[in-house]
């Protein structure tokens, strides 16, 4: 009857207003964490060649790692491609951060990563909810957000490549 639907959209209301208070609550959590120099959790699953230290809420290089990181962006820099990259490492039976094999298109992920400069920013990007305008469903998409809008998190992650390389490396990128 009229009364039960009009119960159940009041319900539904109260909850879509606590469901925005949460989701703002700990947006505000996790910015004041980031300012705190600490890194914030659910911004992933963590990067490859570091190792995210709870305690401190920073990362810490895996060497074994490291090493790698170093060689792709060594080889990218000296004229070696993507694909020829990820092919080596396949080859080598080195496995990417998931366990699985490695991707041209995790190598170019990698390459553009400015983390590895020892660079730890919160909030670059924000995901948003769009609807298709085909078939209505909602998709996730991550967007840019203004500089202003950064946070720079001082120390929080330590430096695996020279500004220098990622430079080269950005500058090769950007060349059709």
């Amino acid at each position: 009857n009229a009364i039960g639907r009009f119960i159940l959209a009041a319900r539904a209301f109260v909850g879509e207003v606590e469901r925005e208070k949460i989701a703002e609550r700990t947006m505000r959590g996790k910015a004041e964490r980031a300012r705190s120099g600490k890194i914030p959790q659910g911004t992933g699953k963590g990067i490859y060649g570091y190792r995210y230290i709870q305690e401190t809420g920073q990362r810490e290089i895996d060497d074994d790692q490291a090493v790698i990181v170093n060689q792709i962006f060594q080889n990218f820099c000296s004229g070696v491609g993507c694909s020829r990259i990820a092919g080596e490492l396949n080859r080598e039976g080195l496995t990417a951060f998931s366990g699985g094999m490695w991707h041209p298109l995790t190598i170019r992920r990698m390459l553009m990563n400015e983390t590895y400069t020892g660079r730890t920013v919160y909030r670059r990007t924000r995901a948003e909810g769009v609807r298709n305008g085909q078939d209505g469903k909602k998709h996730r998409r991550v967007v840019m957000q203004p500089e202003s809008e950064w946070i720079d998190i001082p120390g929080a992650t330590p430096a695996i490549i020279s500004l220098e390389i990622f430079a080269v490396a950005q500058k090769i990128l950007d060349d059709p």
